[in-house]
């Protein structure tokens, strides 16, 4: 028996030898527990690493970053560096009440300690690490030689790919894609907060057309586009899951080409449907209606 759980067995992700993570998950609470085992070493006992509610973005610590191996398959990297113990890196969205700072944390596995080593920019562009771009056989990266694929995107700029070079804090752009939709290219965009009846925090981004001037063209024609979401706190409901340097994208589910005939479109409201304690969502379904 590698690990007895108390919730729901969610999944498991392994390292190239000693170590791996298991989660568990229990809907009904939204709760969330990491643990990390050594089925190769049978007198180490499984640790905990994180117990957590799922709702909460603002706590997420992010998950492994991964390595292919010769076979083909994805393992867990491990980061070797001049410290004692195991390190992995992990990369989070980096959700905080100003919008999402994606990250990443060297997370060393022996004591649960952390040190962010990277993040992304917050003034104007949005930064997101995708893969790793160092390679070893056994998926051992020198920390020193830390090589990764980020995306970058702003406003008004489309998302271009780099490679950036650990620790000399150096990037090297390896795209660079047109505006997909130049027509389109001085669309205006902007997150808004606003309070539901009974207190919750709401947020929407809220799209308009180039060019648009409130006091000269006058009200528009808004089209909204958003579903239900159901959460176990008020908290978690509240929370700023986006920002604000994100990059427009136009696709054939969402609904930004009407801008293109004069509309607003606000895009995503918050609609959470709260059940809190013993409560189910599904018996408080008529909050949707005050969003």
């Amino acid at each position: 028996v590698l690990l007895k759980l108390d919730l729901r067995y969610r999944r498991i992700s392994w390292c190239y030898g000693l170590h791996a993570l298991a989660y568990e998950y229990w809907h009904k609470t939204c709760r969330t527990r990491t643990w990390i085992i050594s089925p190769d070493c049978n007198d180490l006992s499984p640790r905990l690493l994180f117990d957590r509610s799922s709702e909460d973005a603002y706590s997420s610590p992010g998950s492994p970053m991964m390595c292919r191996t010769p076979a083909g398959t994805l393992v867990i990297a491990k980061i070797k560096t001049n410290y004692e113990g195991t390190y992995i890196l992990m990369k989070g969205q980096g959700a905080t009440p100003k919008g999402s700072v994606p990250f990443l944390d060297l997370l060393n596995i022996t004591t649960g300690a952390k040190e962010r080593i990277w993040e992304s920019s917050v003034d104007k562009y949005y930064e997101s690490a995708l893969a790793l771009m160092s390679y070893h056989p056994k998926c051992e990266i020198q920390l020193n030689e830390l090589k990764f694929l980020i995306s970058k995107e702003s406003r008004s700029e489309a998302a271009q790919y780099y490679v950036s070079i650990w620790p000399d804090k150096k990037q090297v752009q390896i795209t660079s894609y047109p505006h997909p939709y130049p027509q389109l290219a001085s669309l205006q965009r902007e997150i808004i907060r606003y309070e539901r009846d009974d207190g919750v925090k709401l947020t929407a981004t809220l799209y308009l057309p180039p060019g648009y001037n409130p006091s000269k063209d006058g009200p528009l024609a808004c089209l909204i586009w958003s579903y239900p979401g159901d959460f176990k706190s008020r908290e978690a409901a509240g929370q700023v899951r986006r920002s604000p340097n994100k990059f427009a994208r136009i696709n054939n589910s969402f609904p930004l080409l009407w801008l293109a005939r004069g509309f607003a479109v606000l895009a995503d409201p918050t609609i959470p449907i709260i059940g809190e304690g013993d409560q189910e969502a599904n018996d408080r379904v008529h909050r949707a209606a005050d969003c």
